[in-house]
């Protein structure tokens, strides 16, 4: 009789956790979700290029004449940005019109004037200014050059030069 005891209980036992493990069979489910990560990406356009530009050309320049240049800036970006300006000229051996020429005025987005007096190309070598510019979007700055009226002489004198335009991610903390 024990032997037959012990069948059932086993029996029984066995049944038990068939509907144990059929019962959480019903109750389990799973779902996986894919991620993806990526980078922004971080790119300033000027003048509407982005790997070279086309030289910001100041020509004509007589005593009492201003010339006024537009350079755009995008931040084709995914993140805010800082471009920082720096100029860089040179005269040609034995000339100095950067000593003569004068940026008189550079303004961003048709604001107020950032310069606080007209400076000479000469001293704007190493001379940095910086423009915060949101992600997407596009700044508009217009750079006037002056040969001051009271200027003799430099006359078909020739400097070059460079405004350089670098920009920085906004660092976040």
């Amino acid at each position: 009789m024990s032997k037959k005891i012990l069948m059932s209980v086993l029996a029984l036992t066995i049944a038990v956790g068939l509907v144990g493990v059929g019962t959480y069979a019903w109750w389990t489910d799973s779902v996986s979700a894919t991620s993806e990560f990526c980078s922004g990406h971080f790119r300033l356009v000027v003048n509407g290029h982005h790997d070279s530009v086309a030289p910001v050309m100041f020509r004509d320049l007589a005593p009492g004449v201003c010339v006024p240049k537009q350079v755009t800036l995008k931040n084709d970006s995914t993140v805010d940005g800082v471009v920082t300006v720096s100029g860089n000229f040179t005269d040609d051996p034995g000339q100095s019109l950067s000593t003569v020429l004068q940026v008189d005025s550079v303004t961003v987005d048709g604001g107020v004037n950032v310069l606080p007096a007209p400076v000479l190309l000469s001293n704007l070598n190493g001379q940095t200014n910086t423009i915060p510019i949101a992600a997407g979007e596009t700044k508009t700055i217009v750079v006037s050059v002056c040969m001051p009226g009271t200027t003799t002489g430099h006359q078909d004198e020739h400097t070059t030069g460079n405004f350089v335009f670098t920009m920085d991610q906004v660092q976040t903390p």
